[in-house]
C-alpha cells in the first residue's frame, strides 16, 4: 500500500514538474524577448537608402490570385526604374502562366521577367533559377498569397543600409483573424512569435523568416537553402553563419489569409515545423563543434522548445491521463484557466503547437518526405478581394 502511495506521489510531482517546463519555458522566453524587443536598434539605418530590387514571386497553380498579387506589387510606392519583377512558374497545371502573360502585356512600364519550369523541383530550386536572372542589389522573395502595403519598401529597405545586415524579413498579419477559432489562435500565436523574433533580432539575429517578405543583399546571397527545404529560414541561418545579421521589422508588415480549418492549419504548420527542426538539428551539430555563430541565448531556448519540449509535452499528457484515472477532480483543476478568454487562447495554441511539433518529429524520424511544393488550398478558398481593397492593398 505504501509502495502504491509512493508511486502516486512521485507521479504527481513528475506531472507538476513537466507542466511547469512545458508551459513555463515558452512563457519565460516570450517575456525575456518581449523585454528586449522594446529596446532601440543597434543598427545604422539610412532613410535615404534606395537600392535596385529584384522581387521574385514563385508560382504553382495560383491562377485564381496571381493577378491580384502582381497588381499589389505594381502599386508599390517605389521607383519603377529600380524594380524588377521575376515570376517563376513551376509547371502549373492551371491557367497561371496565361494570367501572368496577360498581366505582363498590360503593364509595359514594369520590368517583368517570366520563367517557366518544365517540372516541379521544389520552391528553393525555383528561387535559385530566378536568382540567375536577378539584376537588383537586393533580392526580395514574396509568396503569391501575401500582400504588401504601398510603402513597404521605403520603410524596410533602409535597414539593409547597414553592411552588417544580410537580410530582413517582415511580420505576417492575418486578413481573416476572426473567421474561426483556428484563425483566432493562430493570430495570437503570430503576435507572440513576432515579439520573440523581434527580440532575437535586436539581441543579434533571428532565423525564423516568413515567406511573405524576405529581402536579401544580393552580394551576400550564394543561393536559397535547398538542404533543409526552407528557402526563408534556412537561407537566413546560412547568412548568420557567414557572420551577417538577419532581422525582422515591424515596418515590413504584410498581410495574408490563413486557413480557417484545423486540417488546413496542419498542412502548413507541420511542413514548416519539419523544416525548422532540420535547421535546429543542424545548428546543434555546429554548436557541439564550436562553430555556431548564433548566440547561446537564442540557440539554446529555441532548440529546446522545438526539439525537446514536444517530447516533454507527450510525457505530460501521459502523466495527466494516469493521474486522472486516480484523481479526476485534482487533474481537472488547472482547466479552470480555460475560463479566462485570453489564457484559453494561449493554452490552446501551446497545446496545438506541441502536437504539431510531435507530428513533425514523427515524420522527420520516419524520413517521410513532404510534397515538393504544397500549398494550403483552404487559404485560397478564404481569399477575399474585398479585404484587400479595404486595406488599400489593391485598387
Amino acid at each position: 500500500m505504501n509502495d502504491l502511495k509512493g508511486s502516486i506521489d512521485l507521479l504527481f510531482f513528475i506531472w507538476i514538474g513537466l507542466g511547469l517546463i512545458v508551459f513555463g519555458t515558452p512563457a519565460l522566453y516570450f517575456v525575456y524577448m518581449r523585454r528586449i524587443s522594446s529596446k532601440p536598434w543597434n543598427l545604422e539605418i539610412d532613410s535615404t537608402y534606395q537600392p535596385s530590387v529584384s522581387i521574385i514571386v514563385p508560382v504553382y497553380n495560383e491562377g485564381r490570385i496571381i493577378q491580384y498579387k502582381l497588381r499589389n506589387l505594381a502599386s508599390l510606392d517605389y521607383p519603377k526604374a529600380l524594380m524588377q519583377l521575376i515570376v517563376v512558374d513551376s509547371a502549373s497545371s492551371d491557367d497561371s502562366a496565361k494570367q501572368i502573360e496577360e498581366f505582363k502585356a498590360k503593364n509595359n512600364d514594369l520590368d517583368i521577367t517570366v520563367i517557366t519550369e518544365s517540372e516541379r523541383r521544389g520552391k528553393s530550386r525555383a528561387l535559385n533559377l530566378a536568382l540567375q536572372h536577378s539584376k537588383g542589389q537586393v533580392v526580395i522573395v514574396s509568396d503569391t498569397d501575401c500582400f504588401w502595403p504601398r510603402d513597404m519598401l521605403k520603410k524596410a529597405l533602409p535597414y539593409l543600409a547597414d553592411e552588417r545586415v544580410g537580410a530582413i524579413a517582415g511580420q505576417e498579419k492575418l486578413l481573416n483573424p476572426q473567421q474561426s477559432w483556428v484563425t483566432k489562435t493562430e493570430d495570437v500565436f503570430r503576435e507572440s512569435m513576432f515579439k520573440i523574433q523581434l527580440g532575437e533580432s535586436k539581441l543579434y539575429s533571428t532565423v525564423q523568416f516568413e515567406g511573405g517578405f524576405g529581402a536579401y543583399e544580393r552580394g551576400a546571397l550564394d543561393g536559397f537553402d535547398v538542404e533543409t527545404g526552407s528557402d526563408d529560414s534556412g537561407t537566413a541561418f546560412n547568412l548568420v553563419q557567414k557572420g551577417l545579421r538577419t532581422v525582422v521589422l515591424p515596418q515590413a508588415t504584410f498581410y495574408t489569409f490563413f486557413p480557417s480549418t484545423w486540417k488546413g492549419k496542419m498542412t502548413i504548420k507541420v511542413r514548416r515545423t519539419k523544416q525548422l527542426m532540420q535547421i535546429w538539428t543542424k545548428s546543434f551539430g555546429l554548436f557541439l563543434k564550436g562553430r555556431l555563430v548564433l548566440p547561446k541565448r537564442i540557440f539554446l531556448p529555441s532548440a529546446f522548445l522545438l526539439l525537446v519540449n514536444p517530447i516533454l509535452f507527450a510525457a505530460f499528457v501521459l502523466a495527466s491521463v494516469m493521474l486522472w484515472v486516480q484523481f479526476p477532480l485534482l487533474v481537472s483543476v488547472p482547466l479552470v484557466l480555460l475560463v479566462i478568454p485570453k489564457t484559453r487562447v494561449y493554452l490552446v495554441e501551446i497545446l496545438q503547437d506541441n502536437l504539431i511539433a510531435l507530428l513533425a518529429m514523427i515524420e522527420n524520424a520516419s524520413r517521410k518526405r513532404s510534397v515538393i511544393w504544397r500549398k494550403a488550398e483552404d487559404s485560397r478558398k478564404d481569399f477575399d478581394v474585398g479585404a484587400l481593397k479595404s486595406r488599400g492593398l489593391i485598387s
